[in-house]
């Protein structure tokens, strides 16, 4: 049987809409605005993703529980990659998402059909995450009737590393049903 499973991606529908009403998900994604701003370059150059991610998030911390120590130490190596950070920074600009300044206009999105997800799918949602807050699972039953939700307290942006046994124990249940 196909199965889907999702760790904190939000549903492009919910997070466009949320991005154009809601003021929480909105200042959440400032950031995104600053990864696309092409002066950013400049100090990615200069320090990498942990100077750019310092800028972009201007003192909120994405993730604070990355475990373990070894794995942060191998994920800021792989992140002060100059190339590999430009990489990551260019899904931010190729995104078809559109991140409005702090002070445009609130509105509802035009009304965009998106089609349904009907297989079973597993969604695990940090509920700590200062990018993705909870409010991008409202509605989501309706986009994908047939998720079972997880939510993770006490947890950030990287709820794999973060919670790797929370996360494991949903998947099996999830696997084994």
């Amino acid at each position: 049987m196909t199965r889907a499973v999702i760790a904190n991606a939000p549903h492009p529908a919910i997070f466009q809409r949320l991005l154009l009403t809601n003021p929480e998900q909105r200042a959440a994604s400032q950031y995104i605005r600053t990864f696309r701003d092409p002066a950013s370059d400049a100090l990615i150059e200069e320090q990498g993703i942990a100077g750019l991610l310092a800028h972009a998030f201007a003192g909120r911390v994405p993730s604070g529980g990355i475990q373990p120590p070894e794995e942060i130490a191998r994920l800021i190596v792989d992140w002060e990659d100059r190339d590999a950070c430009r990489a990551m920074i260019n899904w931010y600009r190729g995104s078809p998402a559109e991140v409005p300044p702090m002070d445009a206009p609130y509105g509802e999105p035009p009304a965009t059909p998106f089609p349904k997800l009907m297989i079973p799918t597993l969604v695990i949602w940090a509920l700590d995450d200062v990018a993705l807050p909870a409010c991008n699972l409202d509605g989501l039953d309706e986009l994908v009737p047939a998720a079972t939700i997880v939510e993770v307290p006490g947890c950030g942006h990287f709820v794999p590393w973060e919670a790797p046994d929370r996360v494991n124990a949903a998947m099996d249940a999830f696997l084994a049903s």
